[in-house]
């Protein structure tokens, strides 16, 4: 966001206020309220650095268990429980209260029943799910890389000490077969 703001030669002061905010549905461990505000800020004084950056953590666990709702401004209180409804009765009991939650449901029925908006919704939720799954790969992928690495250095450190081959086995847990194709990768 901050990047598409700016142009060549412009000032950092013309920045306009980025707002991240996460609506987590699991209990988000690191507060003990339903709506938290981060910002950056000097660990040792709390000064803030800026305030053109804040990034919001709603944690829908902890309202519907009423935890941490003490001094939640109503109206944010009222979409809130909107977006943590479970069922179509809690969601038109909510709608007949507000004309704004009333526009919103019937947004969501209409996406419900709208062929092409449900794809559209549908797709990028299997996108995200996708991109998930890429990351975890990736970081699987970089422990295994990491892993391999260490084996590898554990093995050539072996062989130039001139250790036996049956001890190199014993120490990495690798068989003959492995230990050579993993010598034979890394040199190429």
């Amino acid at each position: 966001m901050y990047t598409q703001q700016m142009k060549k030669g412009d000032a950092y002061k013309e920045l306009k206020k980025c707002i991240a905010i996460n609506i987590l549905d699991y209990d988000f461990p690191l507060a003990k309220k339903v709506h938290s505000v981060y910002s950056l800020r000097e660990e040792g004084t709390g000064e803030r650095l800026t305030e053109v950056e804040e990034i919001h953590f709603v944690d829908l666990e902890k309202l519907r268990s009423g935890m941490g709702i003490a001094g939640l401004d109503t109206s944010l209180l009222k979409w809130l429980r909107f977006l943590a409804s479970k069922s179509k009765g809690e969601f038109e009991m909510l709608a007949r209260n507000d004309k704004e939650i009333k526009d919103a449901y019937e947004y969501l029925r209409e996406i419900s029943t709208d062929d092409q908006k449900r794809m559209e919704y549908e797709a990028r939720e299997m996108w995200l799910m996708d991109q998930r799954t890429r990351e975890l790969l990736a970081r699987e992928e970089g422990r295994e890389e990491g892993k391999e690495e260490g084996l590898l250095e554990v093995v050539n450190n072996a062989l130039k000490k001139g250790l036996d081959m049956a001890f190199i086995e014993e120490l990495t847990g690798l068989s003959r077969a492995a230990i050579e194709s993993l010598v034979k990768k890394a040199t190429g």
